[in-house]
């Protein structure tokens, strides 16, 4: 076991994910909390997620700073995530896509907050539209990606493919439908449940692994050992 690989076991991945959920979840739901206190026309059937950055209402500090941290969190819980797969599936190339493809999607969501205090700005609202493309489309791709690699192997079960297939369904279906507002809702849904449930996946994986370090490296003292004795 290299050096490399117990400095990423000290820390797990799944921690990321955690925090990328209960940031996510809490900032989101206060920001909705406090935007509907003074704009009683705010609903899920006729706003987006991203109305809450809107300068013009307090609620976009909360919901701004959130959405930022939430998506930071996800990138290192989507690099360890790929390299759990890595050590079970033995370094696909689509793993290395998948990766990528996260990591892209994610940056182009940490930098579209500026974007969204103005709705009347046409230069905001460009960017906002393009970087949400960019987003919907390499998510539904990366979720692809993690749904054919997941059942490809016999050693993850065929729920978690299921999730993802879900996940990369719904993401590309609010990229046809996205003047329904509610769909972009379950959307968001879809995405907070992948995570949660990849989290745990990720936390059993790691304890696992853990266990397997603590039993490799026991073996090898009572070897040490032995040899020096004789």
């Amino acid at each position: 076991m290299s050096n490399l690989d117990k400095k990423f076991y000290k820390i797990s991945g799944s921690i990321f994910g955690i925090m990328a959920w209960i940031i996510g979840f809490l900032s989101f739901t206060i920001a909705i909390i406090l935007r509907s206190s003074v704009d009683p026309n705010f609903s899920l059937t006729s706003k987006y997620l991203c109305d809450l950055g809107i300068e013009k209402y307090d609620s976009h500090f909360i919901f701004s700073i959130g959405f930022i941290l939430n998506k930071s969190f996800l990138i290192p819980f989507y690099i360890s995530f790929g390299f759990l797969l890595q050590k079970k599936i033995y370094k696909s190339y689509l793993i290395r896509v998948a990766i990528v493809t996260s990591i892209f999607s994610m940056l182009s969501l940490i930098i579209l907050p500026p974007f969204l205090l103005d709705p009347y700005n046409q230069f905001s609202c460009s960017m906002h539209g393009i970087l949400g493309f960019i987003h919907f489309s390499s998510a539904t791709f990366a979720f692809t990606l993690y749904g054919i690699i997941e059942l490809s192997n016999p050693r993850i079960s065929n729920f978690y493919a299921i999730v993802s297939f879900i996940t990369a369904f719904m993401h590309g279906f609010f990229l046809v439908f996205s003047p329904i507002h509610l769909i972009e809702w379950f959307t968001i849904g879809t995405d907070f449940i992948w995570v949660l449930i990849h989290t745990v996946f990720l936390f059993k994986s790691d304890q696992t692994q853990v266990q397997n370090i603590v039993i490799f490296e026991l073996d090898y003292l009572l070897k040490y050992n032995r040899r020096v004795e004789k």
